[in-house]
């Protein structure tokens, strides 16, 4: 399975790698960084790729630096921290695609059915599980949720540019 992951705090984004390496230890995980000296460590994290974009990382460049990615990594998942800026990438990024978007998830998995999301509903007192689809789905997964992970494989960093319009006043 391949899995792009994306938060702007590392230690959240180990935590979705875990996210990640829980739903198919062997699988594909990218993740991208806005600076390469984070990209270094992530690449030896064990991130199988490192997309490396040299930009501000602020909403219109974060996703659409995401969706770059996703057109040339072809993720069947994308799994972002449920963090106020992580939140409002994920509805941009599920809205872009028209895919499904879950966030706050406190629990991921997949099925022969697809991906599920668990999360907490009516003030935490019952756990809603929704069924994720979309191509590929969007979940914004509660930081502290998954265990942060990292593997014994040392994966490649590759620079992207990605391409976002001035608004000048007038």
């Amino acid at each position: 399975m391949k899995v792009l992951t994306y938060s702007e705090r590392a230690d959240y984004v180990l935590e979705l790698l875990g996210c990640a390496l829980n739903l198919d230890e062997k699988g594909e995980v990218a993740t991208i960084a806005f600076n390469g000296e984070e990209a270094e460590k992530l690449a030896e994290k064990g991130f199988n790729v490192v997309y490396l974009f040299k930009a501000e990382p602020i909403g219109e460049t974060v996703v659409k630096a995401l969706i770059k990615v996703i057109e040339e990594f072809k993720p069947e998942l994308v799994l972002l921290s449920s963090t106020k800026r992580g939140r409002e990438a994920a509805a941009y990024l599920s809205s872009a695609l028209d895919s499904g978007c879950v966030t706050e998830a406190i629990k991921v998995e997949v099925d022969n059915s697809g991906f599920k999301a668990s999360r907490l509903v009516y003030g935490g007192r019952a756990i809603a599980v929704e069924r994720v689809g979309g191509n590929p789905p969007v979940i914004a997964v509660h930081p502290g949720v998954c265990e942060a992970k990292a593997r014994g494989v040392k994966g490649t960093i590759e620079e992207r540019v990605v391409e976002v319009e001035s608004r000048g006043k007038g």
